[in-house]
């Protein structure tokens, strides 16, 4: 109980407008991408690609997952829709990719910083 809190404490979450190549960041609540793979809230990412997909209004968020896990390596996964408005899809070598309408982009996002 008071590793989550200090935890919580220590997390900011940030909108989408604020995410950055390179930056490093860590998922605020679980995903499960199947019935196999679930990525636990607190698991590391980094940044690697922001992409427009301007005939869909969307961006694509491309972000390694770090450490990349042995079991899920080799794994991939269907598109899952997260929360009704954002699209979310695991690659081989631990590459998530998420998929944000622009509309969306003021909003909190999914993930967090960690205070220094």
């Amino acid at each position: 109980m008071m590793t989550s809190m200090i935890l919580a404490a220590l997390v900011n979450t940030i909108s989408w407008q604020q995410i950055d190549l390179n930056q490093k960041l860590i998922l605020n609540d679980p995903i499960q991408l199947n019935q196999k793979i679930t990525l636990p809230a607190g698991t590391k990412l980094v940044v690697q690609d922001i992409i427009p997909l301007d005939e869909l209004r969307v961006l694509s968020y491309k972000m390694n997952i770090t450490p990349c896990s042995t079991a899920i390596k080799s794994e991939v996964s269907d598109m899952v829709i997260i929360n009704d408005l954002y699209g979310t899809q695991l690659d081989k070598d631990c590459s998530l990719n998420v998929y944000l309408e622009l509309g969306d982009l003021s909003k909190p996002s999914l993930f967090s910083t960690i205070a220094r």
